[in-house]
């Protein structure tokens, strides 16, 4: 719930799913203060014990190529 109160956050662009006491989280981050936001509202969660990231920076090259093909 903090995540999405967080207005320094883009919360639309997050999937967030949990599995048992791992997160996973989807999405494209802004900036790198971003993504380690994303992950700190994360780890204060106290059931987590792993959080798996998969987010890229907005201007990630990869992220381009991938658009472009």
């Amino acid at each position: 719930g903090r995540l999405l109160a967080d207005s320094g956050v883009f919360d639309i662009n997050y999937a967030i799913t949990t599995s048992g006491s791992v997160v996973h989280i989807i999405g494209i981050a802004q900036d790198q203060q971003e993504v380690d936001r994303v992950i700190g509202h994360a780890s204060d969660v106290a059931y987590v014990r792993r959080i798996v990231r998969h987010i890229v920076l907005k201007d990630d090259p990869s992220r381009q190529q991938a658009a472009d093909s």
